[in-house]
């Protein structure tokens, strides 16, 4: 479907602009006035990047981890595991990264891994003050402003004030491990478990055995783990509720065509179309042993890039991987594990191992408390009055959306958090954000320096955007549950093109188009309005260039072997 034709969000943002005034703030005091001290919680790629966006404007950085280095979730990993994205799209501009071998149309993670630590070393180790082995017990406000941060490391636990926090803890939240004993996934669980059990050329089967691997879970990750160990020809069992709707890998040229699939009422037929063919030869394409996901193809998340590769689907079809559907693993003693089934039934099977690659569940915000968390919006809130109507006209705009059944509107409550950066509750104290991605790292550093040529609306205009983003999601994946399957999310509606994007750097009175691809000779380039790191470089100059600011990173040699002043890379001190 054609989601960003979206009437609802285009008629509020206008009626903003026709009858509220939106703050702008005076540029005198802006460079002399840079907030001293900005945490950033967590090192993963969103971490690093808005740590070197702060740097660059000026601000003194401290990068909080409870890891022994950057990388976040990347950095616990275990081999052939690859991301769900091409080669080209998980990069930041000003380094590189190297192609990956094949045709590129994912990447392994621990070559991401590497790609993150280079782009510390290069970009923020020099400048930046980094808290290796220390864990973020509470954070609180500050009696006058900012925040309390209560550490716990090495040393011993102490008490930080910092004037602007960035929580960059993922959008996962923590792992969902089963209440039973299983290894942690890391490169050395995989080699205990290989170590375990012996190689065979005997073939699996549902009812397990001593020698049998037993993956819990159908996902991306159980998918990859159940082939690296049928590729070390050890007995893979997978056992798990049903399959996930997945596109097959994109290349990486291929991103580019997403402003026209997800733009355009013909962009939005196809994918429709696309998905429709998917879900008619599910079988054909993987094989009878593989049963197609049981939800709406059309209305569930989309998972592009994620799809079920040839090379599991040949080792399903050769029968060295079995697999259980139906099921949920409830226990497990020293004899089995046990099932029960989708029809009520216990059932009971062997193994040797578990592997829970059963995803994450809670939030990775503990630090906070419940109660603060729910001031600030980040907990799930209450629809306006009158949502459902506003819902079914949003639909009523999309000229693909072409449902096969009726369509049930379940409440579900989301965080109030405005453009997925700020929380409601501390839009005007303008010191805690939620991180993202480059040009999110932008517009935060712009908000911290209370930038007049940021575009904000009232905070009561703001709060209206975020319910009309959350109605919007209700429209586009009614019977998904965001907040469920990303618990520390606080943006779901804007991964699936470069709309998002677009609309920040609208706030910056920036040109939103980065690269103008639409030629005399070419009228229909806007289609491809590609997705290059270069194309955004430019941003953090044109920025400090209106502030009369001049960029951090002139006077500190990037340098693989240099440490430059003030940087501080130390395990909790």
């Amino acid at each position: 479907m054609s989601e960003s034709r979206n009437p609802s969000r285009l008629l509020i943002a206008q009626g903003h602009r026709e009858t509220a005034s939106y703050q702008t703030f005076s540029s005198q005091h802006v460079a002399s006035e840079i907030p001293q001290r900005v945490v950033v919680v967590g090192a993963g790629p969103v971490g690093l990047c808005n740590a070197r966006t702060l740097l660059d404007d000026g601000f003194d950085v401290t990068i909080v981890t409870a890891d022994d280095g950057v990388g976040g979730l990347w950095r616990h990993t275990f081999p052939d595991l690859g991301t769900n994205s091409p080669w080209g799209s998980f990069t930041f501009s000003g380094l590189e990264m190297a192609k990956p071998p094949g045709d590129g149309s994912t990447i392994p993670a621990g070559m991401y891994c590497e790609y993150l630590a280079e782009f510390y070393s290069l970009f923020v180790r020099p400048r930046a003050t980094s808290w290796f082995h220390t864990k973020v017990l509470t954070m609180e406000p500050g009696e006058v402003a900012g925040w309390d941060l209560n550490l716990q490391s090495p040393d011993g636990a102490r008490t930080e004030h910092f004037d602007r926090v960035v929580l960059a803890v993922g959008g996962l939240g923590n792992t969902a491990v089963p209440t039973f004993h299983s290894h942690d996934m890391s490169s050395e669980g995989v080699q205990s478990v290989l170590s375990l059990l012996p190689s065979s050329d005997d073939l699996p089967s549902t009812q397990g055995d001593a020698d049998t691997v037993l993956v819990v879970g159908t996902g991306k990750s159980a998918i990859d783990n159940a082939v690296l160990f049928a590729k070390q020809r050890r007995k893979v069992l997978m056992v798990g509720r049903s399959f996930k709707w997945m596109s097959a890998p994109v290349k990486p040229d291929f991103i580019g065509s997403e402003s026209f699939l997800h733009c355009t009422a013909l962009g939005g037929l196809i994918i429709s179309t696309a998905w429709s063919v998917l879900k008619k030869k599910y079988g054909s394409l993987y094989g009878p042993k593989i049963v197609p996901p049981k939800t709406n193809i059309h209305l569930d998340m989309p998972r592009f890039s994620v799809g079920l590769t040839p090379e599991f689907a040949e080792l399903v079809s050769s029968g060295r991987i079995a697999i259980l559907t139906g099921a949920d693993v409830v226990g497990a003693d020293d004899k089995a594990v046990t099932l029960t089934m989708a029809d009520g039934s216990e059932g009971r099977v062997r193994c040797g191992a578990i592997i829970a690659a059963t995803g994450f569940k809670g939030s990775g915000k503990e630090f906070l408390a419940e109660e603060l968390r729910d001031r600030l919006g980040l907990t799930r809130q209450p629809m306006r009055h009158g949502w459902r109507d506003r819902v079914k006209s949003i639909r009523k705009g999309w000229g693909s959306f072409r449902p096969t059944g009726p369509i049930e509107d379940p409440e579900i409550d989301l965080p109030l958090v405005y453009r997925g950066i700020v929380p409601i509750g501390r839009y005007t104290e303008r010191d805690l954000v939620v991180a993202g991605g480059s040009t999110k790292s932008h517009w935060i550093s712009s908000f911290f320096l209370a930038d007049p040529h940021l575009v904000l609306p009232p905070r009561a205009a703001a709060l209206d955007d975020c319910h009309a983003e959350n109605e919007w999601l209700r429209a586009r994946y009614p019977d998904v549950d965001p907040y469920y399957l990303f618990p520390d999310g606080t943006f779901f509606s804007g991964f699936a093109d470069l709309s998002h994007t677009r609309q920040l750097l609208r706030d910056l009175t920036l040109d939103p188009w980065r690269a103008q691809r639409s030629r005399w000779w070419n009228p229909l380039g806007w289609m491809n309005v590609g997705v290059k790191a270069e194309d955004y470089a430019g941003v953090g100059e044109e920025r400090r260039e209106r502030l009369g600011l001049v960029s951090a990173s002139a006077s500190c040699s990037v340098s693989k072997s240099k440490t430059g002043p003030g940087g501080k890379d130390v395990d909790g001190s």
